[in-house]
């Protein structure tokens, strides 16, 4: 007659086996999907509305650098252009950025340039908040509702 002792060794050792198999799979079968792992980390981009009221006193925004806050990517020069028509009374310009947060500085004179008559304003956006907002001379940017 066999020995019940081992009997049960060889049978509990399989169930054993296949448990830790069954958990294995079922492990690897979660990391599988690369591809939604890899677009939960990656930026999305947002169109971004900028705008600034044009000053009979001087004081105007014609331009603003654009800088990301916490990135090693350099910042750019947006000109505001001039309203069509004319009358109308805000300079307004559509951007592309990523949903981050980022730096603005404010200039009275297109290309960015320092000079006498910087609009000297200085503050932070974030697009993750919203996608309108207005810079001015003097004041940080504001997020238009």
């Amino acid at each position: 007659m066999p020995d019940p002792v081992r009997l049960r060794a060889p049978a509990r050792t399989l169930r054993t086996t296949i448990a830790l198999m069954l958990a294995g799979l079922c492990c690897l079968g979660a990391g599988i999907d690369p591809a939604s792992a890899s677009a939960s980390t990656q930026p999305r981009e947002t169109s971004v509305t900028i705008q600034s009221r044009i000053l009979s006193t001087g004081h105007a925004v014609r331009s603003i650098r654009i800088g990301s806050v916490g990135r090693a990517t350099g910042a750019h020069c947006v000109d505001l252009p001039d309203p069509t028509p004319p009358e109308y009374g805000w300079r307004r310009t559509d951007r592309r950025l990523y949903q981050d947060v980022y730096e603005v500085v404010s200039f009275s004179v297109p290309g960015c340039r320092l000079g006498f008559g910087m609009a000297g304003s200085h503050g932070y956006i974030d697009t993750r908040r919203g996608d309108r907002w207005t810079v001015y001379g003097g004041i940080p940017p504001k997020r238009n509702a």
